[in-house]
């Protein structure tokens, strides 16, 4: 049998969470394989040699991750997973957020950038909020997304589950 190049396979790079603080070993990071044949194997290049998806308890730095289907072919990507600059990190009770039904709502003591992505990397939100109440409508319905709030003092990731 001859492969062509558009039976392969195609990794994606899909969501990032970076590790909450300076030196934390809890970020994430997601691939999406697609085409070749059968199912899918994964490596990841960190110290647990990770072989699925979702390579978790990730500290700073880049991971590469090798996926082969069912035909031997492979494809590799690499995604880099940050930490918050050390002039300050943002904390729960500078931004408050909560879901309910497609809304997400943000209770803010200051201003700051927020987008809300799906764990395919797809951005579904984006807003500039300042001190209040705001509530962002999530319009793929259910699903886990994350919500990354930034602003001069650093950055707060969270995932919210919307039923």
């Amino acid at each position: 049998m001859i492969l062509s190049s558009s039976d392969g396979i195609t990794l994606t790079q899909g969501a990032i969470i970076d590790a909450s603080c300076t030196g934390c070993s809890d970020g994430t990071a997601v691939v999406v394989a697609s085409g070749g044949t059968g199912s899918y194997t994964y490596m990841w290049d960190d110290p647990s040699i990770t072989t699925t998806s979702v390579l978790t308890n990730a500290a700073a730095g880049v991971y590469c991750v090798t996926a082969t289907d069912g035909n031997n072919c492979t494809d590799v990507t690499c995604m880099s997973i940050s930490q918050p600059i050390s002039i300050g990190e943002l904390s729960d009770t500078d931004f408050q957020i909560y879901s309910f039904g497609s809304d997400v709502t943000i209770k803010s003591t200051g201003s700051a950038n927020v987008e809300i992505d799906d764990l395919q990397g797809r951005q579904v939100a984006r807003k500039r909020i300042n001190r209040g109440t705001h509530n962002m409508r999530v319009g793929n319905g259910k699903g886990i997304y994350l919500v990354r709030i930034a602003n001069k003092n650093g950055v707060l990731t969270k995932k919210v589950f919307i039923d």
